[in-house]
């Protein structure tokens, strides 16, 4: 039995098992033949056909650079979408995992009563190929935990599923995890979660990356999208027209700003000024980009170790504790 932490998220597919981590692109698109390989490009990777459910798909970047058209979870009808069950089955082959599992994953706080119909579509056995070579995992075990909670579960427990931090453990904390589709809002007092005090909300990185697209595509006459609005940002933030890099931080300063105060107006509501909270933990890919804002407002607030995967780790931790190894 292998334990497995799976985040899909609207952004990035993250897993972690024993020893390894993954990160792709949540991107699925049709496979089309490609009729010509050379020998110079490395194999592996983004280079698998899936076949699942009948389809034969791209996943990841691979996907955006071949398929006719792409699609990504991008809605609470994310749980029964075939773009899910394509998800789990390449997570689950670049893991390298076969045979039955445990996991644990998330959904975000506004859509968790939806957590029954999710456990149900990844329980089971799941056959799929991979370049036309037959996998099989059987998910034996299944948990759905609100999404920010992962982050948690990553700072209070070890990669053995002990408990790790007992003062954040016995604390009341907050939990920011700025995704690309999503923002979630979770409190923790003393473990508990509480329900009046925390929720999603739509504005999100994407909203920043469309801002920031829309202006790039009138000062340079170049289409983006947010994936690719992430890339530059997360490299130089800048873009390359015609092989000449241009710097677009004015551009990604003021679009960032704009969503940050968005954020922080719904963390408001919430939590106020966060005098009665003792940390805060912010997470999630828009983290690097946002803690900035976020710490202005909150100067308790602290940017967890690797906040792109945190979510997936504390998936993994608490499935361990839940289940052992």
């Amino acid at each position: 039995m292998q334990t497995i932490g799976l985040d899909i998220g609207y952004g990035y597919t993250k897993a972690v098992t024993n020893g390894r981590e993954i990160s792709f692109p949540s991107v699925v698109g049709p496979a089309v033949k490609i009729r010509y390989h050379n020998d110079l490009v490395k194999t592996g990777g983004g280079y698998y056909t899936y076949g699942v459910a009948g389809g034969e798909w791209f996943v990841g970047d691979f996907a955006k650079l071949q398929s006719q058209w792409t699609t990504s979870p991008r809605s609470r009808e994310r749980t029964g979408m075939e773009t899910i069950n394509v998800l789990f089955c390449a997570a689950m082959h670049r893991l390298g995992v076969s045979g039955d599992v445990s996991l644990t994953t998330g959904l975000p706080v506004k859509w968790y009563e939806d957590r029954d119909d999710l456990m149900h579509q990844l329980s089971g056995e799941h056959t799929f190929t991979v370049n036309d070579q037959e996998e099989r995992v059987n998910v034996v075990n299944v948990a759905v935990i609100p999404q920010p909670f992962g982050a948690f579960y990553s700072a209070i427990l070890d990669l053995d599923g002990r408990l790790a931090n007992d003062t954040l453990a016995a604390g009341r904390v907050g939990i920011l995890d700025i995704g690309m589709h999503t923002t979630d809002f979770a409190l923790a007092d003393k473990l508990r979660y509480v329900e009046n005090a925390s929720d999603s909300d739509t504005v999100a990185m994407a909203r920043a990356y469309e801002l920031i697209a829309r202006d790039v595509a009138e000062q340079h006459r170049l289409a983006l999208d947010v994936h690719d609005v992430d890339h530059a940002l997360r490299n130089g933030r800048s873009v390359k027209v015609r092989g000449e890099a241009h710097d677009i931080s004015n551009l990604a300063d003021r679009a960032l700003q704009a969503v940050a105060e968005d954020i922080l107006g719904k963390a408001a509501t919430l939590w106020g000024r966060g005098r009665r909270i003792d940390k805060i933990l912010v997470t999630g890919g828009g983290s690097y980009e946002m803690h900035s804002f976020i710490y202005e407002r909150y100067p308790h607030a602290v940017m967890v170790q690797e906040p792109e995967k945190a979510n997936a780790r504390g998936f993994y931790c608490y499935a361990l504790r839940k289940w052992g190894r």
